[in-house]
């Protein structure tokens, strides 16, 4: 979301559209590669010098030598100066059809370099010098009828042109057939000819090589290969390729991160810029104005930024017209003037500004610098929003989206996004796949979310290919597939996105799609934290704590990690500092206190597994007096965001009257909040509840099945041990459904369930279902036993004082009741009272 206080970005991201043809030269001169070259040596005392040797060639109608003569004395090489010798020598080179005399004098008809100013004169000699198949006339015509200098505006021939003097390997000629067609929206056309300049040593070619393999404008996005073209093209002295390299050391993309050498590369460029925005350059002006902005290569001076915005504004920069807006709303080398702010951006988006409509919006919007306006504000975002360009057009999306100072719009903000999407926009497509997901302003709609997740993320958007492999772990809108969601989330991590990077880490840390592997995991996690994000540092702080077997160096290293991460306000961070204090670490004191005050800090921020935290510690008296009250009323604050087991746990309260008057209709709403959302516990609670018929709900079967059944398919063995309950309780009616009874017993016993094992020894103690056998019976009662099951210690006394299958033994008989009694099974209280009474 832009800030309206912002400054425009650093000239280097310009738009893809923007044709920046460089000024036509003047005049051949020396340097020039089209120039031929001359040297006058020392002269010979025996022989004629070369000068003189040259000026009688030309004497006797040598055009070459003519040409020379010209450049020699226009230049002054070795001479004095004369240029109207020199104009003289070009117009006989000129009259003998020389074609690059006749280019040469084009250029001064062009630029009134000696000669009158004649564009329409300068156009007749190119096309003479072209119609010879000089190259660059070719190249220097199409520039003309590019821009309809001279001849009538014909972009058509200027592209025939253009093609024809690339196709001579003209690298100006390439370059500039790259930007036209780029202009056209031709990129993919374009990308070729822009190498072709760039291998052949054009510096603004070589930057723009840089742009599109760094940001994958037009080519796959290969930072490597930027970092090249960037470097290549700053070696030549192109101040725009310094000021990028000196950020790319800055940050540290593509690159090693290097103070030293930015702040080399950004003074390189100052040293550059200085004496051509000295000399009028409002594009040199602005780009110094920004380095004095943010004290790169020269001292921060807001003073000097001011007088550089200030001259490139005079000569029309828009740019820097914008700049000076955000001084003035700012105050930075400037007094602080919102008014000014708003007169100059209004101007600039009268005048077709994108970006001054956008932010002259947003400051309407947010009115806090200037009266509010949200109907003007409306109507500058959507008319920038409207305007064509994708860009713009998804930004704007996204504040209807957000609501960003301005009423919440989702049918502007889907209406936007789709606009750019047609333009190829994947940051737009990605919007509307979340849009349909979140059901935003459409009904939900995961098959049509993933659509546009898809078509994002195979034109290599990272948040595109995140959310597709997102979808692909829970198999919303497509057919699970956890190998597919690691291949999608790992080229998002591949572009260095941090919570791809950690999703990652996620998989190797769980084993899900990736063979298990932590050092892996953590390799990830690192990647994403060393770009300061807080799951990130969270996740690798765990890491590091390994359950709790970490030494105390390590642990105070997590513990910092930790504390980056909650230095950015985010909330887990809190909830996992405050687990720490609970329970203790290595090096870390287990501390209540401690422990209370962070879970706070992050319910502050409704996080809602703090809330439920809290909630239980009030609970018991945990670190806090008792106080049920309290736990209840944050369990409802959690539950009223959506978090399952805190509506669970309210439910809990609301059927026993705990903390609160007792309601179970309230209590059996929350219960069924939390099951539909698949909290294991609820489920089970929905089944017991439909199966009994407690909680003022009526007994209803089938709807204890299903909630049984739905437990049963996600792989928990209580599920198994309810579907067993229906069959046993209806075996009651029926003998025959013992039989289903037993086999739902049977699956939740081989998962370890206690209370499945107790009831399938009975079945088989009492030969329900299956034949009586008293061996297997004891077997599973004890392994139900020793677990602490205490109906299954109860049925274990039972046997030994009766010795059903085993020897009487009272002894043992009493030890398994007292057992089973201090888990408070009233049976078994009831007979431990009856035994100690006869003893």
């Amino acid at each position: 979301m832009p800030d309206v206080k912002a400054y425009s970005s650093v000239p280097g991201e310009l738009p893809r559209s923007d044709i920046d043809l460089p000024p036509l030269p003047s005049a051949l001169s020396v340097d020039n590669p089209f120039a031929p070259q001359f040297f006058i040596t020392q002269p010979d005392p025996e022989k004629a010098s070369p000068l003189e040797q040259l000026k009688a060639r030309a004497e006797a109608g040598d055009a070459e030598a003519m040409l020379a003569m010209y450049l020699i004395l226009w230049h002054g090489e070795g001479v004095p100066t004369d240029r109207n010798s020199a104009l003289a020598w070009l117009q006989k080179a000129v009259d003998a059809g020389y074609p690059q005399a006749l280019t040469e004098q084009a250029g001064h008809y062009l630029s009134g370099a000696g000669l009158p100013k004649d564009p329409a004169k300068a156009a007749k000699l190119y096309e003479q010098a072209a119609e010879k198949d000089h190259v660059p006339a070719l190249r220097l015509l199409g520039y003309l009828h590019w821009f309809g200098v001279g001849v009538p505006k014909n972009q058509e021939k200027a592209r025939h042109l253009l093609t024809k003097a690339a196709a001579r390997n003209d690298p100006f000629g390439q370059y500039w057939l790259a930007l036209v067609l780029d202009a056209k929206g031709e990129q993919k056309k374009a990308v070729p000819w822009l190498l072709k300049a760039a291998e052949n040593g054009v510096p603004d070619a070589q930057y723009r090589m840089a742009l599109a393999d760094l940001q994958g404008f037009g080519v796959e996005r290969n930072p490597q290969q930027g970092l090249h073209w960037c470097e290549q093209a700053a070696r030549q002295g192109h101040a725009y390729a310094q000021v990028l390299l000196g950020s790319l050391y800055e940050s540290g993309v593509s690159v090693t991160r290097n103070e030293r050498l930015a702040e080399e590369w950004y003074r390189k460029a100052a040293s550059v810029l200085e004496p051509i925005a000295n000399g009028g350059d409002p594009r040199a002006q602005f780009q110094l104005a920004v380095l004095y902005r943010e004290g790169k290569g020269v001292p921060k001076d807001l003073g000097k930024m001011k007088t550089w915005l200030d001259k490139a504004a005079a000569q029309g920069h828009q740019v820097a017209r914008f700049d000076l807006a955000t001084a003035y709303l700012r105050g930075d080398g400037v007094t602080k003037d919102p008014n000014e702010a708003l007169r100059l951006w209004r101007e600039l988006a009268e005048g077709g500004q994108l970006e001054a409509k956008v932010r002259l919006g947003l400051l309407l919007a947010q009115g806090t610098d200037v009266p509010k306006n949200v109907d003007e504000a409306k109507r500058w975002l959507l008319d920038a929003g409207d305007a064509g360009n994708p860009d713009v057009t998804a930004e704007v999306g996204s504040m209807f989206h957000s609501g960003t100072g301005l009423p919440q719009d989702y049918a502007q903000a889907l209406r936007l996004y789709r606009k750019a999407a047609e333009q190829g926009h994947t940051t737009a497509m990605n919007n509307l796949g979340v849009m349909y997901k979140k059901g935003e302003g459409v009904p939900p709609d995961f098959v049509e979310a993933v659509r546009w997740y898809r078509r994002s993320a195979e034109k290599g958007d990272r948040e595109g290919q995140l959310n597709l492999g997102h979808a692909y772990v829970k198999g919303e809108g497509v057919k699970q597939d956890i190998a597919l969601a690691v291949e999608w989330t790992q080229k998002s991590a591949n572009q260095g996105f941090a919570p791809a990077e950690t999703n990652m880490g996620n998989f190797y840390a769980s084993g899900m799609g990736v063979r298990q592997s932590f050092s892996e995991a953590m390799k990830w996690f690192r990647k994403a934290a060393d770009q300061g994000y807080a799951d990130a540092q969270v996740m690798l702080a765990l890491g590091m704590f390994q359950g709790g077997r970490a030494n105390a160096t390590a642990a105070q290293q997590a513990m910092g990690l930790l504390r980056r991460a909650a230095d950015q306000g985010y909330p887990k961070a809190y909830h996992v500092i405050a687990m720490i204090y609970r329970e203790g670490a290595a090096g870390i004191s287990k501390s209540l206190p401690d422990a209370v005050k962070w879970f706070q800090k992050a319910a502050d921020l409704k996080f809602p597994e703090a809330l439920l935290e809290l909630g239980g510690m009030n609970e018991i008296g945990l670190g806090v007096r008792q106080d049920l009250g309290q736990a209840a009323r944050y369990y409802r604050e959690a539950a009223e965001l959506g978090h399952a087991q805190s509506q669970y746990r309210l439910s809990i309260l609301l059927f026993n009257g705990k903390g609160m008057t007792q309601n179970p209709q309230e209590g059996f709403v929350w219960l069924r909040k939390a099951a539909e959302q698949g909290f294991p516990a609820a489920q089970r609670e929905m089944g017991n509840t439909y199966l009994y018929g407690t909680g003022g709900v009526a007994k209803n079967t089938a709807e204890a099945t299903k909630w049984f059944r739905k437990l049963s398919e996600s792989g928990q063995a209580d599920g198994d041990f309810g579907m067993g309950l229906i069959f046993f309780e209806e075996g009651k009616q029926e003998a025959a459904k013992y039989q289903e009874a037993v086999k739902w017993f049977r699956r939740a016993a081989e998962k370890n369930h206690v209370h499945a094992q107790n009831y399938l020894a009975v079945m088989h103690a009492n030969g329900l279902g299956l034949e009586r056998d008293q061996t297997k019976a004891i077997a599973w009662f004890r392994k139900a036993a020793e677990q602490g099951e205490p109906g299954a210690e109860y049925n274990l006394g039972h046997i030994h004082e009766f010795g059903l299958g085993v020897p009487v033994n009272r002894k043992i008989a009493l030890a398994w009741y007292r057992k089973s009694a201090s888990h408070g099974h009233q049976p078994a209280i009831d007979k431990v009272r009856l035994l100690d009474s006869q003893r």
